[in-house]
Parts: structure tokens; C-alpha cells; sequence
């Protein structure tokens, strides 16, 4: 999954938010025109020759031209989240830079029945398998 999701999601200041997969950017790139995108997102905007389309101002990228944002990174890991399973009774609460760690530990449980990968949700497994089976 590239993003991350969390419960509350539309809380979030949208300039945190990746234009593709419309969750909390993860690994968030920037690029030439200034706007981010999660860099697992990328990879599905390209077309040809290492060029794509920027979705939020149409400018063409070339991928050479992408830089990994650390300092942005770094204020993204500093954002009070929520969990997604709060809809099933998780209380967990706390930075962004933890939480990956919370959803490894406490909601790894959903699996592919394919290819055994786990996911921490229900969410994440069923565009998983609509992306790769």
C-alpha cells in the first residue's frame, strides 16, 4: 500500500496528503513543480521514457528529476494520528513515525491466501488483491 491510512484521515492538513493514492504520504517525493507524491505511486504515472505527468498541475516529470523529500518526511513523521481500526475498538493514538510499528505488531492478521503477504487491514488486502491476482 503507499500511503497510509489512518482514521483520522480528513483531519489531515491536505498538503500531507498524496494526490494519487489520497492517503498520508509515505516516502514522499517531490517534484519539480513542488508538489509531492508518495513514492510508491510514481512508478504507475510513468509512460515512456521516464516521463509522467504531475496529477495535481499536469507538468511533465522526468524522473530523473525527483527528489525524495527527508525534510518533509520529517514533519509528516510528527503528525498525531489515529488508527484505522479504531472502527474496531483500537485506542491507539500517536505520532506518524510509530505507527507502521503499532500496525506491525497489533493488526498484522489479514493475509493474502496467494502469496502470504500481510496486511494490517482488511483495506489494504482487499487493493491487493484487486491489483495483483
Amino acid at each position: 500500500m503507499p500511503g497510509q491510512d489512518i482514521h483520522n484521515k480528513k483531519d489531515i492538513n491536505e498538503i500531507y496528503l498524496c494526490p494519487v493514492c489520497e492517503l498520508i504520504l509515505k516516502n514522499p517525493c517531490q517534484l519539480p513543480c513542488g508538489d509531492r507524491l508518495c513514492q510508491e505511486c510514481i512508478p504507475a504515472l510513468i509512460r515512456e521514457d521516464a516521463i509522467f505527468k504531475c496529477p495535481v498541475c499536469a507538468e511533465s516529470v522526468h524522473t530523473s528529476n525527483l527528489m525524495v523529500d527527508k525534510g518533509f518526511g520529517r514533519d509528516l513523521d510528527q503528525l498525531e494520528v489515529i488508527c484505522i481500526e479504531k472502527r474496531n475498538n483500537c485506542e491507539w493514538a500517536g505520532k506518524l513515525k510509530y505507527y507502521q510499528d503499532h500496525l506491525n505488531n497489533d493488526h498484522l492478521n489479514y493475509s493474502c491466501n496467494l502469496c502470504q503477504e500481510k496486511f494490517a487491514t482488511p483495506i489494504a488486502l482487499n487493493e491487493h488483491k484487486e491489483c495483483v491476482h
